[in-house]
């Protein structure tokens, strides 16, 4: 998990600081494979 709330935390940090906009969805998906030690955000 903590991998994803990396790439979470990450991902807000530039919608909100950078100006980059959010993806069009409203939810992440399921990584495939191995959740705990792998993200793809």
């Amino acid at each position: 998990m903590l991998p994803c709330v990396r790439d979470a935390f990450d991902a807000l940090t530039a919608w909100t600081e950078d100006g980059t906009a959010p993806p069009r969805s409203r939810t992440v998906p399921r990584p495939d494979g191995d959740p705990v030690h792998s993200c793809t955000l």
